[in-house]
Order: C-alpha cells, then sequence, then structure tokens
C-alpha cells in the first residue's frame, strides 16, 4: 500500500526485467503515473512475447481470479 516493491524472493529469479519492469508500473501507487490497461498493451515485454503467448482459457480465469480476490483483499 506504501508502494514500496521487492523482487528479491525465490519466486522472481526466472522473471524477466521487462516482466518485473511492468508489474512495478501496473502496481504504481500514483493513480496519475500507473499503466492503464493501453498502456500494458504498449509495454515491451507484451509486444515482445505476444507471439509465444499460448495461455489456456482456465489459466486466464484462474489468473483474473487470483487479481479480483488481491485487490478485494487489499480494500477491506
Amino acid at each position: 500500500m506504501e508502494g514500496k516493491l521487492k523482487f528479491d524472493n525465490k519466486y522472481w529469479d526466472n522473471i524477466s526485467n521487462e516482466a518485473i519492469d511492468l508489474i512495478k508500473k501496473m502496481l504504481e501507487i500514483d493513480p496519475e503515473k500507473r499503466y492503464k490497461a493501453e498502456d500494458c498493451l504498449r509495454h515491451e515485454w507484451i509486444t515482445k512475447n505476444n507471439n509465444h503467448i499460448d495461455v489456456e482459457p482456465k489459466k486466464i480465469e484462474n489468473c483474473l481470479s487470483n487479481l479480483k480476490n488481491f485487490r478485494v483483499n487489499k480494500i477491506l
């Protein structure tokens, strides 16, 4: 909630710098600076990897569900 992000544990070891950059920009605390959907779609990580993404619909549903739960938990 303070905008201080850490990506230094073992879960982030295999995540690219571009992906981490996108996550940071999506989680920016200042709403004026925070990436919107259009910004995300233009980000280097998306444009560079869009031909290689092959995600099953069930995985997308799980991801969306996790994001909704994260948001709800942070609001409560």
